[in-house]
């Protein structure tokens, strides 16, 4: 499993983040912003994170872009899966695109933005 539940954050501690600590005492004013993205993303994981039980496919960003597009791109390299039914693309560690690879091509089913 990716997760345990150390990893879980609960409502609380995020609107805490959110507020620079004042959680639920903050203002009901609808200008309220939060104080610091940081504090947010350090309890945040990345997308990629919940996928790593996939194969990963390291992607150069020509083939990204044209996967952001839509379209298959061939998997090249010594230790390129030749067939999985599920794994994800990736770009610079960033993660493009949830598909399937069918005869060597990584074909893109749900896309994410860069």
């Amino acid at each position: 499993e990716p997760f345990t539940q150390e990893d879980f954050v609960t409502i609380a501690e995020l609107e805490t983040a959110r507020f620079g600590g004042q959680g639920d005492e903050r203002s009901d004013s609808a200008d309220t912003v939060p104080a610091d993205f940081d504090a947010i993303d350090a309890l945040l994981v990345d997308t990629s994170a919940a996928l790593d039980c996939l194969p990963q496919i390291a992607i150069s960003d020509d083939a990204a872009t044209k996967i952001r597009l839509g379209n298959p791109v061939i998997i090249r390299g010594r230790d390129a899966p030749v067939e999985a039914e599920e794994a994800c693309a990736t770009a610079r560690g960033k993660l493009v695109a949830i598909g399937a690879i069918e005869q060597g091509m990584f074909k893109p089913k749900r896309v994410f933005a860069g």
